[in-house]
């Protein structure tokens, strides 16, 4: 039996609720497996166009805007990724919590 403080429990309700879109968990996947946790936001964009099989195949352009603007900065808020908008690049930011969760997938 685990008790849980109110800071832990809202910290895993915002892991929850970043890992409920499938695109959002294929950007947390690729940056767990690069060797240094950094990545251009057009490779997590290839990335997200490679694991989706939906039909039609989303266009990779509509998948970066979607990052760009909807993915990497909610990731950014709850302090899961560092999104610097400047250079374009994405690195993981190592949450145990998130790894546990990610690894019982």
């Amino acid at each position: 039996y685990l008790v849980m403080t109110e800071d832990d429990r809202s910290t895993l309700d915002a892991i929850y609720q970043c890992l409920a879109d499938a695109r959002r968990r294929d950007v947390l996947r690729y940056l767990q497996e690069v060797d240094d946790g950094i990545a251009s936001v057009g490779d997590l964009a290839d990335y997200v166009v490679e694991q989706e099989t939906n039909s039609p195949t989303p266009s990779r352009d509509s998948v970066l805007t979607n990052l760009y603007h909807t993915h990497l900065p909610m990731l950014a808020v709850e302090g899961l990724v560092e999104f610097d908008e400047r250079t374009e690049t994405v690195r993981y930011s190592h949450h145990p919590a998130l790894e546990q969760i990610l690894g019982e997938e």
